[in-house]
């Protein structure tokens, strides 16, 4: 899996990240936290996920790498990636997730990171307000990929565990199902 081309034509992005509450802007303080949520280069996570330390990529909105974790669990892989003010989630693979016992797994699973986020921000003592939750959903792009629609969501905390689920579902089905890893 191309981790850089992925951050640039994900069809799926969940975004945990703090906005400021007046100007609506993202604010960079996510500092030490990660550390917490992936402590070795393999971490052993809850209900059978798996977080292994991958390359370093250049997100779409910052100049410099960033760290990624590849999160597995049996067939269903999730990208996350570190960001100055929060960690984001990318889902190669759309059409596996969207039904039944995957898309549960997934939420599920979200849900439970939301929860380690926000422990591991209070416990690298990361300063500011309540994390909030973004969702992009990119629809369908010319050929060329230069343009596309991108549905994004923005919710902004504090957001219960509960609030969590229902807006990943809800993402998870958003999801246009003719999209695969394979088209732009």
């Amino acid at each position: 899996m191309n981790l850089q081309q992925l951050e640039y034509d994900t069809i799926l992005r969940i975004k945990f990240a703090e906005i400021d509450q007046e100007r609506g802007i993202l604010r960079g303080i996510a500092g030490g936290a990660y550390h917490f949520l992936f402590p070795s280069q393999k971490t052993e996570l809850e209900e059978g996920w798996i977080a292994t330390q991958s390359e370093m990529i250049t997100t779409k909105t910052e100049s410099h790498n960033h760290n990624t974790w590849v999160l597995s669990h049996k067939e269903i892989q999730i990208v996350a990636v570190e960001h100055e003010n929060g960690i984001e989630f990318l889902f190669p693979v759309i059409q596996e997730i969207l039904v039944g016992v995957a898309a549960t797994i997934v939420t599920s699973f979200i849900q439970h990171m939301w929860n380690k986020w926000g422990a591991a921000r209070k416990a690298a003592y990361v300063p500011g307000g309540e994390p909030s939750y973004v969702v992009e959903v990119a629809s369908e792009a010319f050929p060329d990929g230069r343009i596309k629609t991108v549905k994004r969501l923005e919710v902004r905390g504090p957001v219960s565990t509960e609030q969590i689920g229902d807006l990943t579902t809800k993402a998870l089905t958003e999801v246009p199902r003719s999209r695969t890893k394979n088209s732009k």
